[in-house]
């Protein structure tokens, strides 16, 4: 339901923004090391990644331009994706309110009548906002994963020895975080209920 409401085409809109988002990012990020060696013709390669570069893009010039286009494409990319993700997000809840007041003006008025009407409130205004925060939070944890995936890669390419070194302490501090991970899906679940409690 909230994939024809955001519409396959916005979504993968998004999707494709942030792939170019993080993209410029890693690309960037590799780029520093050639403009690097190119304001120290003397300093010796990194890894071999400057020689990768063709000979024509490899003056200091060049690569500033390129590397401050980077910075405008991934700007832009980057204002286009929280543009599209704002509106993909009022597009689902505004349907999906709208789909909720629909079937509350079509529902028997018997059955509304023994209802309470905390209940039709919320409805309409609290677990619709709870559906619009797990949206923003899952575009955001998308968002997040695709970055560290393509950060990921660029700090492998620099060096690999210590990007695995930062994954395995990213790793344990995960691991150490377990307990409090549990405790605010133990929190949530409390707030739930409390929230059962009050509008039921």
């Amino acid at each position: 339901m909230v994939l024809g409401l955001a519409g396959p085409a916005r979504v993968a809109l998004i999707l494709a923004l942030m792939l170019v988002t993080a993209l410029t990012e890693g690309v960037g990020l590799l780029l520093l090391v050639p403009v690097l060696q190119a304001l120290d013709p003397g300093a010796a390669g990194a890894g071999g990644l400057g020689d990768q570069i063709p000979e024509g893009l490899r003056s200091l010039g060049t690569l500033l331009v390129l590397f401050v286009g980077l910075v405008i494409a991934r700007a832009v990319a980057a204002g286009w994706h929280h543009y599209e993700a704002a509106r993909l997000t009022a597009r689902v809840i505004d349907g999906l309110r709208a789909r909720a007041l629909a079937a509350l003006l079509h529902a028997d008025w018997g059955y509304l009548a023994a209802m309470r009407q905390t209940q039709n409130r919320a409805l309409l205004i609290t677990s619709i906002d709870r559906v619009w925060q797990a949206v923003s939070q899952g575009l955001q944890a998308v968002t997040l994963s695709i970055n560290l995936a393509i950060l990921a890669g660029a700090a492998i390419v620099l060096s690999w020895k210590v990007a695995l070194g930062m994954l395995a302490v990213g790793a344990a501090v995960l691991l150490l975080y377990g307990g409090l991970r549990r405790s605010a899906r133990h929190l949530g679940t409390r707030l739930n209920e409390s929230y059962r409690g009050i509008y039921t």
